[in-house]
């Protein structure tokens, strides 16, 4: 327990009895207490390193954003920063075409060998979806929680995330 949380169970195992005098019980809990500690300081690490690649990721999107008006540069640095934080396999922004009700692709990053993705109809999959309900739209296997408009299914796009992209 670390500040009333259970964290994990330290747990020892003998080929035979295990005797357990009430001295070796307040050294089995100074030993809990030690590795709750250190799970507490790896859990800290961990999170710290996220914060750290999270505030990189933006600097990296914000450096983009005021070095150039190259909007492909631009949109191919903020796919691929959100790309690595959530460790997908590729990445694309798409832009919408009010008059066709098209969300055309600005810029695919990380699927090397693959076309671009096509335009999608308001509705369609997790970008069309997202678009339509302005509220972040995922599927953690689209074969067994589908979304609208997945017909097929491409390989390599089987866990889709999508999120508006408002003013």
């Amino acid at each position: 327990l670390h500040e009333g949380s259970l964290l994990g169970v330290l747990s020892l195992l003998g080929a035979g009895p295990i005797r357990v005098e009430p001295e070796d019980e307040a050294l089995l809990e100074a030993f809990a207490a030690q590795a709750a500690v250190a799970i507490k300081n790896a859990l800290l690490y961990v999170s710290a390193s996220a914060q750290a690649q999270e505030l990189q990721a933006l600097h990296d999107v914000r450096s983009a954003l005021v070095s150039t008006l190259d909007l492909p540069r631009v949109l191919a640095t903020i796919a691929a920063s959100a790309m690595r934080l959530v460790k997908a396999d590729g990445a694309a922004v798409f832009e919408l075409d009010p008059r066709e009700g098209l969300l055309w692709p600005r810029t695919s990053y990380g699927r090397s060998g693959d076309a671009a993705p096509p335009p999608l109809r308001l509705g369609q999959g997790a970008a069309g979806t997202a678009a339509v309900s302005r509220e972040p739209v995922w599927s953690a296997d689209i074969r067994s929680q589908p979304l609208p408009g997945y017909d097929e299914v491409l390989p390599g796009t089987d866990t889709p995330l999508a999120e508006a992209v408002r003013e």
